[in-house]
């Protein structure tokens, strides 16, 4: 009788260790720190100060989730409203489409903003995205729809290509164009963003130098465009 309990228990301890190397095995995370010299976004330029914008991620198979802030370092009084943490639940699957690769990803943000004013503390978003991931550039599609202060939709298409300069360096090119009615406009354009960044890899670090350059119709932005630039150092794992 007492063998076989060790035994029970050894069959369970080994079932256990399994089991657990298979939910490790579905795991991967990632977190990251950026820094720019301004906070576009949309077309709008949120915080016109150098901001510092942390990002973790936490997956498991075709779910993630993601944390994300942007908080102004410089000009507090001005800026300080656009301090932001958001919160994004993700269902991202890849699907076989024609022998084509095709990203699905459905979703829901939370928006939230910690030195907002009375009824500006937070804010909820759904998104529904799909990305042709075997075509040249990657072309995406991805629609918004904002129920609390957007109160609209919007949405992006976008595409991007990465270039392998050399083993651990890349160059990654990326471009967007959005419309939309969100924040009380009317339907149309709204804004198209270019990007270039550098990335080198080593050990699961990634250093990343950014520029790109955000235009929007005037309603969103009176200037017309902003230059942004600046970089990110992320590590990830599984």
């Amino acid at each position: 009788m007492k063998a076989r309990n060790i035994k029970t228990w050894l069959v369970a301890l080994a079932t256990l260790t399994i089991s657990s190397q298979a939910v490790a095995a579905g795991l991967s995370y990632g977190v990251s720190a950026s820094m720019y010299n301004t906070y576009a976004w949309r077309g709008f330029v949120l915080a016109d100060t150098m901001v510092m914008q942390p990002n973790a991620d936490l997956g498991f198979g075709d779910f993630g989730l993601n944390i994300w802030g942007s908080y102004a370092i410089a000009d507090r009084d001005k800026y300080e409203g656009a301090d932001e943490l958001d919160f994004t639940l993700s269902y991202s699957p890849t699907l076989q489409v024609g022998g084509m690769d095709m990203g699905v990803s459905v979703g829901f943000i939370e928006y939230t903003f910690m030195n907002g004013g009375d009824g500006a503390k937070h804010s909820e978003e759904a998104f529904l995205g799909v990305s042709l991931d075997s075509l040249p550039l990657a072309p995406s599609i991805t629609a918004y729809y904002d129920f609390n202060l957007g109160d609209g939709a919007y949405i992006s298409l976008g595409v991007g290509h990465s270039i392998e300069i050399m083993n651990g360096l890349a160059a990654s090119i990326a471009a967007s164009v959005g419309v939309g009615n969100q924040s009380g406009l009317d339907m149309g354009y709204n804004d198209a963003g270019f990007s270039l960044a550098l990335d080198y890899s080593l050990a699961g670090l990634t250093v990343s130098p950014a520029v790109g350059y955000s235009m929007a119709r005037e309603e969103a932005n009176a200037d017309g465009g902003a230059l942004w630039f600046g970089g990110t150092l992320a590590y990830s794992g599984s």
